[in-house]
């Protein structure tokens, strides 16, 4: 079976609960320093990416789990979840700087209504995107360095980044030439070509789980400087 994609969601979990901090560096060394690494997937199934699942660990830490040799030696799944925990429960006492607490208030402030719609919309807008939703989402990232708002903290920036990505990639699904005015609202364009007809399924499932791992970043930003 061919290993699965690590959804961006659940890297971007680990990487802000872990704070990019090795688990084992934590546990083992008392080091609590920004590493280098991957994240691991503890029960060595690289198809199961649920966030109970993996940790961040330094490459040195990563290469030793994954070692074939000298099993009975190695680091156990348990081993690490306790270190992993633990190393949770320090940061969630982590504090932001006060200015780059601001910095986030305001970013999550920015076009609340545009957000409010992508929720409750969903995927439905890959068949019937509001013309002010299209030009709000076309907007929004030019909005958010013109008013500088993005992040100095690196695990904020990265995921003001994705949702960045996020956005950008709904734009590029929902291609405007496919698509009619009808009033204030752009409608896709049936043919009688049936694979032209049949992208309208697969889009409207992309554009839904993006939308998804927007709210769920946003919320994730919103627990960060709320803690």
């Amino acid at each position: 079976m061919a290993r699965s994609k690590l959804p961006q969601i659940a890297e971007q979990t680990v990487l802000t609960k872990s704070l990019r901090r090795c688990a084992l560096c934590f546990g083992l060394n008392q080091d609590s320093t920004q590493k280098r690494g991957q994240i691991a997937h503890l029960n060595k199934n690289k198809n199961d990416n649920r966030v109970e699942n993996l940790a961040f660990l330094c490459f040195d830490h990563h290469d030793t789990f994954d070692s074939t040799t000298s099993q009975s030696k190695n680091y156990t799944c348990n081993e690490i979840k306790h270190h992993r925990d633990q190393l949770y429960n320090q940061n969630q006492t982590y504090s932001y700087d006060p200015q780059e607490i601001k910095r986030v208030i305001d970013y999550l402030s920015l076009m609340p209504e545009m957000f409010e719609k992508l929720r409750i919309e969903g995927g439905e807008i890959a068949y019937c995107l509001d013309s002010d939703l299209q030009i709000e989402l076309e907007f929004y990232n030019y909005n958010v360095s013109s008013n500088n708002l993005l992040s100095f903290s690196k695990d904020i920036y990265d995921i003001q980044m994705q949702i960045a990505s996020n956005i950008s990639e709904i734009q590029r699904e929902i291609d405007l030439s496919e698509y009619h005015l009808a009033g204030d609202n752009f409608i896709f364009t049936w043919r009688e070509d049936q694979s032209h007809n049949e992208k309208l399924e697969f889009r409207k499932e992309t554009v839904r789980n993006l939308i998804t791992e927007i709210i769920e970043m946003r919320e994730m930003l919103r627990a960060m400087v709320t803690n």
